[in-house]
């Protein structure tokens, strides 16, 4: 083997080389990311109702089971954010876990705390931080069903300053609730 010919093979063995390393680039660089997927509880969600299950403890004179009590939890549970248009008012659960109060439409958002369901999404928890509420606190609701665009749950044990319950006992510090709770997604 001449010279001449050694050098043909070394080019075309460079050659090679260098079009199975630009294939091997190419096709790592095209390949798609894998997307983790979003739960799909995240989203915003406006408050629908409250109705107690039990009568509250202690006793609260014209609130007893099935009373509708969307005033009294909406307004503890919402009170920390101000929007132009009440009907505005909701929660935003992020896929990062934080949970915000927003207003729909406008540009108020208030850290709220964060949010996690079991993985069965059957057990969903809301805790809620300080601030906006003078203490943190979390809401556990349980039976929960997501239809996709409602989310229901049971919220036992839900205790709220006797201040925030209407014709609460006097000299009572606090009232608890259990109640079905229902959320409507945006």
């Amino acid at each position: 083997m001449d010279v001449a010919s050694n050098y043909k093979q070394f080019i075309r063995l460079l050659t090679a080389m260098i079009l199975a390393s630009a294939v091997l680039i190419n096709l790592t660089s095209c390949s798609e990311d894998v997307e983790t997927p979003v739960d799909p509880l995240v989203g915003q969600y406006k408050f629908v109702s409250a109705i107690l299950t039990t009568d509250p403890i202690p006793d609260v004179p014209g609130l007893d089971a099935g009373s509708d009590v969307s005033d009294i939890i909406g307004g503890a549970l919402f009170g920390v954010v101000t929007c132009t248009n009440s009907a505005n008012t909701a929660i935003e659960l992020k896929s990062t876990n934080e949970l915000y109060f927003i207003c729909i439409g406008e540009s108020v958002e208030e850290k709220g705390g964060t949010w996690s369901s079991n993985s069965t999404e059957t057990e969903f928890t809301l805790n809620f931080s300080s601030p906006p509420f003078v203490q943190p606190f979390s809401l556990l609701l349980t039976d929960v069903v997501f239809d996709g665009t409602t989310l229901t749950g049971y919220a036992g044990n839900l205790i709220l300053p006797a201040s925030l319950v209407p014709n609460a006992p006097p000299g009572a510090p606090i009232v608890t609730f259990s109640v079905d709770l229902t959320f409507a997604k945006q």
